[in-house]
């Protein structure tokens, strides 16, 4: 895992013979701040190079880390050019992330908005051992700075009463038209385009995620092209109709398995990527 303090990269399982063996030297940078060259021979001006304007995928490489090379974000270590010239780690801003589980037939919740088959599990016979890479919900939300919610989401939530807000003094931001009455102050209605509050709320997140909660904002988000990442837990359960997480979706969205993982309660958890048109 890369990370502000990584010195250098060994790319020799890579595939790239280029690469040979070596390991590359980093350097970290905060953001704006131009890369140093790391050849003797590098272009007059590593932005301005073509690889540069060619790629602009998002790779999280350690929390709000982004790796690069010749002023190019990648989103994996295969297909990097063949003669580097600088690579370095950069401050970039935080991710917008999905954390949901979801039934085997995809639905996050019955009609009625009933989650005991989600909370009232029976204990698996033969579970697969948990992964500890596994993220738990208490572990996500201590990455997101700003949570935004649908409003049907934030009144279901609401109703269970304040013993069961898991979101504690986190920014709430709620998309609604209509008024909001709520006597939390984290908790704030916001309305608008949806990619200018998705921009406002990551300017407020300062660096941290901004968490999207609700199937139909969650679809709308997707369909617009802002989600980074959506974490699924899978529950071992069929509810045969339901309230759907991706179905609704104006288009098709193409997806890569980044990560599987056993999840504690015989669940499994999948971290999932849209893939982006020009991502490497």
């Amino acid at each position: 895992m890369l990370s502000p303090s990584t010195t250098s990269i060994d790319f020799s399982a890579t595939g790239n013979a280029a690469y040979g063996s070596k390991r590359v030297p980093v350097e970290s940078h905060a953001p704006g701040v131009a890369a140093s060259p790391m050849s003797t021979n590098p272009p007059a001006n590593i932005q301005a190079s073509s690889r540069a304007r060619s790629l602009m995928a998002a790779l999280r490489v350690g929390r709000g880390w982004r790796l690069c090379v010749d002023g190019t974000v990648w989103t994996s270590l295969s297909g990097l050019p063949s003669h580097p010239v600088a690579v370095y780690v950069r401050a970039m801003a935080g991710s917008v992330r999905v954390y949901i589980a979801c039934s085997l037939d995809g639905f996050i919740a019955t009609q009625d908005d009933d989650l005991d088959w989600l909370t009232n599990r029976p204990t698996p016979s033969d579970p697969l051992p948990p992964d500890p890479r596994a993220v738990s919900f208490e572990a996500f939300l201590g990455d997101v700075g700003v949570m935004l919610m649908g409003r049907r989401t934030y009144d279901v939530v609401s109703s269970f009463g304040d013993e069961h807000w898991a979101y504690g003094d986190l920014p709430v931001r709620v998309l609604t038209r209509r008024a909001l009455q709520s006597t939390r102050p984290s908790v704030a209605a916001v309305s608008g385009d949806l990619a200018s509050v998705v921009a406002d709320a990551l300017e407020t997140a300062a660096g941290k995620d901004v968490y999207v909660d609700g199937g139909q904002l969650i679809r709308q988000a997707l369909d617009a092209g802002l989600v980074d990442e959506l974490i699924v837990t899978w529950i071992p359960v069929v509810l045969g109709e339901g309230r759907s997480l991706f179905a609704g979706t104006t288009k098709r969205h193409e997806m890569e398995f980044a990560e599987h993982l056993s999840f504690p309660g015989g669940f499994v958890q999948t971290r999932l990527r849209p893939v982006r048109a020009g991502s490497a």
